[in-house]
């Protein structure tokens, strides 16, 4: 695999992973949030 198809894979899987960590922590909640930052 080249590294420009590399780069794009990583990316996609981290936009997937920031999703995800985003709809857990607005489901858990304002408390939760603030622990994370």
């Amino acid at each position: 695999m080249s590294k420009d198809n590399t780069t794009e894979h990583l990316r996609a899987e981290l936009k997937s992973l920031t999703d995800t960590l985003e709809e857990v922590l607005s489901s858990s909640g304002r408390k939760v949030e603030r622990r994370v930052e």
